[in-house]
């Protein structure tokens, strides 16, 4: 099964996003992840940013969230 990352510190959201993907991914979950950047405005522009960050910094897909808008990232190509 193909693993994605989840790209949250918070426990709540690790099992929310969890749940959500794990009938079609195998959930990755580090304890010591690095801080996302948040720069973008719209809460969705900035958990396309996490998760486009965890996708590079752990060369898989992965899955962030910020303030309720959810973005799934990282293909084989974005990870390089």
């Amino acid at each position: 099964m193909l693993k994605i990352f989840i790209g949250t510190k918070n426990k709540h959201k690790r099992e929310k996003l969890s749940w959500l993907v794990e009938k079609y991914f195998k959930p990755e979950i580090k304890d010591n992840l690095r801080e996302a950047p948040e720069t973008k405005e719209s809460f969705l522009e900035v958990a396309e940013e996490k998760a486009l960050f965890y996708s590079k910094e752990y060369k898989c897909l992965a899955i962030s969230t910020d303030g309720g808008g959810c973005y799934p990232s990282g293909s084989r190509v974005e990870a390089n």
